[in-house]
């Protein structure tokens, strides 16, 4: 069973033109090729990478794609349901962060599902991965904003027992690639620590306010090659 995401838990200890060209300037037919395969041969390696994290993706619903058993009434339009199936949240004392699994038009980086979060002056979006002490592991995930609030993607660490521990090695990383569509990716590399079981993947959200809002998609968290 998955640990429990209440016991003892605080994030916030986490540690968290066009131009003509002559003919005399022409490169060489032969150096433009192989420019060309190299350019090719970074492109198929990305796209490789991009397969592998998806085959051996650890995370369930990370594209936030499956449905929920069934749909919660009297939610905003769009929203199918409290957290995706797979996901919870958590808000500190004071918050009162709200967290939907959203489905509309585009709503999602390349589909039409995301996580929705609105209200949260300090929470985060979570789900624990069993994962093996001494590997090492790539995570990633999107996120799309309004307003100002801080946004970071955290690794925390739990026991076997699901208690958290091992918080000198949590790890914050920002949303800083910028993507498509106002998009931002967050990608790191962590090492499992001794004694550690599960990896808890959150996406902390301080400070929101008025209509502030965030969507999540994509999370990934796969061994590294």
């Amino acid at each position: 069973d998955l640990p429990s995401v209440q016991s003892g838990f605080d994030p916030r200890k986490t540690g968290f033109t066009q131009q003509s060209t002559k003919t005399s300037e022409l490169k060489p037919l032969k150096g433009r090729k192989i420019k060309m395969k190299t350019k090719l041969a970074l492109l198929l390696l990305a796209a490789g990478s991009l397969l592998y994290a998806q085959e051996n993706n650890l995370v369930r619903n990370g594209k936030i794609d499956q449905k929920p058993s069934k749909t919660t009434n009297g939610l905003p339009e769009g929203c199918l349901a409290v957290n995706a199936p797979g996901w919870g949240h958590w808000n500190a004392k004071g918050s009162e962060g709200k967290v939907w699994q959203f489905n509309g038009k585009n709503a999602g980086f390349d589909d039409d599902f995301a996580i929705l979060v609105k209200n949260m002056k300090q929470g985060c979006v979570l789900q624990s991965i069993k994962v093996e002490a001494g590997k090492e592991y790539t995570v990633k995930a999107l996120c799309k904003k309004t307003g100002s609030a801080k946004v970071t993607l955290t690794v925390g660490w739990q026991n076997e027992k699901g208690g958290w521990a091992y918080h000198k090695f949590n790890q914050n990383t920002e949303f800083s690639k910028t993507l498509k569509d106002g998009w931002h990716e967050a990608s790191a590399t962590v090492k499992v620590p001794d004694g550690a079981r599960w990896l808890a993947l959150m996406a902390n959200i301080q400070n929101q306010s008025g209509e502030d809002v965030c969507w999540f998609d994509n999370f990934v968290v796969s061994l590294s090659k």
